[in-house]
């Protein structure tokens, strides 16, 4: 399960929120056997889980015109009058 959320504070700055969480079934990479907790620590050796959980938050900024392409030809790719 994924979720993301951007709220705009005030005009160019948003707040970022993404989240994702999953139940884990298949872990054919950890084999069978005992772990010393050294391993672990170290991460040499993986423990068995139910599930896993990612979370992030950010901030995001955007600026300059709206008429950006139009006002600067110069870059490639935009809109905008092509005078030869």
């Amino acid at each position: 399960m994924n979720t993301g959320l951007s709220l705009r504070l005030i005009k160019g700055l948003s707040l970022n929120l993404n989240g994702s969480g999953s139940m884990v079934h298949n872990q054919l990479s950890i084999p069978k056997g005992n772990y010393f907790i050294e391993d672990v620590l170290l991460e040499r050796a993986e423990l068995e889980t139910q599930f896993t959980y990612f979370a992030s938050i950010g901030f995001s900024y955007s600026f300059g015109s709206i008429y950006n392409n139009i006002v600067n030809p110069r870059f490639s790719g935009g809109g905008g009058t092509h005078f030869l």
